[in-house]
């Protein structure tokens, strides 16, 4: 029998049945056979186990983020993905963007300058840089993942007070876990079946960044 996400908190605000969504990204992760379960709102399994209020390791402030739900992974170097919407403050309306975060468990205390990470000169394969500390260079230094980002489709971020990239590294000490965030477009944000969609075109980045920040964490 399927298993069924509970309340979530934000539902609707962005004209998405959120439930659904996070539905639908699970059973299509099984479809791709990857081993998923989806978690309801308040499991113990749950990093920070539903209660997460504002996460300030990834956010800023005016942007409201709230957390939408958890699907827990298995067999992957990361082990949990996990949605939040978030308003834009430049943004005119009550619209929520959203965003996908891939988990990855370790030990992270302690390390924050060695894994914060984000990306510049987004167009173009020669130009693309992660700026950063060890775990820049380490993903500097595999040009398959280079190739890879490009084609999933990279864009500026100006939403906040600090201009990012639309995919980035930030470690989240107080949940012990460093997020590689992959921040989804106004045009995807509306469209359940894009949300989707792109969430699995995520999953081959997030495994590669994964695996470089075991190489930190663990």
């Amino acid at each position: 029998m399927r298993k069924k996400c509970v309340e979530v908190a934000g539902l609707f605000l962005s004209g998405l049945d959120e439930s659904k969504l996070l539905s639908n990204i699970w059973e299509n992760l099984q479809k791709i056979d990857v081993n998923a379960q989806l978690l309801e709102r308040y499991s113990p399994e749950a990093i920070g186990e539903g209660r997460i209020r504002w996460l300030s390791a990834v956010y800023d402030i005016n942007e409201g983020p709230l957390y939408v739900g958890s699907i827990k992974v298995s067999g992957r170097s990361f082990t949990q993905i996990q949605i939040f919407s978030r308003m834009v403050p430049s943004d005119v309306g009550a619209f929520r963007w959203y965003d996908v975060h891939f988990c990855v468990l370790g030990g992270v205390k302690g390390k924050s300058k060695e894994l914060t990470t984000t990306i510049k000169g987004e167009d173009k394969v020669d130009k693309l840089t992660w700026v950063g500390a060890s775990l820049a260079n380490r993903l500097n230094g595999d040009a398959g993942l280079k190739e890879v980002l490009v084609k999933f489709g990279l864009w500026r971020f100006y939403g906040d007070l600090h201009p990012t990239s639309s995919v980035r590294v930030c470690p989240d000490e107080k949940y012990g876990c460093a997020r590689i965030v992959f921040r989804m477009s106004r045009k995807t944000s509306k469209d359940h079946e894009m949300l989707v969609s792109k969430t699995l075109e995520s999953l081959e980045v997030a495994e590669r960044i994964a695996q470089h920040i075991h190489t930190v964490v663990d």
